[in-house]
């Protein structure tokens, strides 16, 4: 038997109180399926990403990290004050 054929089976058992019940339950959710948006592939939305930083981050991150690559003057480390 198909799922259709399984359900609709259980269907015909079922009192009217329980079939509005039932009604409520599907519609709630066919509109969440509605209202959700599709999700996309992780890989699609990892790649989405963009880090806004120094051109030598990716170089150098161990130093932005552990506070090695200091902007003159304030001493701040850059990343840090790229998140500010």
């Amino acid at each position: 038997m198909s799922t259709k054929e399984l359900l609709l089976s259980k269907i015909e058992t079922m009192s009217q109180a329980e079939l509005e019940e039932l009604y409520t339950v599907v519609t709630e959710f066919l509109q969440s399926k509605r209202d959700k948006p599709p999700t996309s592939p992780f890989l699609e939305r990892l790649g989405q990403i963009h880090i806004d930083g120094p051109e030598d981050f990716a170089e150098n991150i161990d130093l932005y990290l552990n506070g090695g690559c200091l902007l003159p003057g304030n001493g701040i480390p850059r990343l840090i004050q790229e998140v500010r």
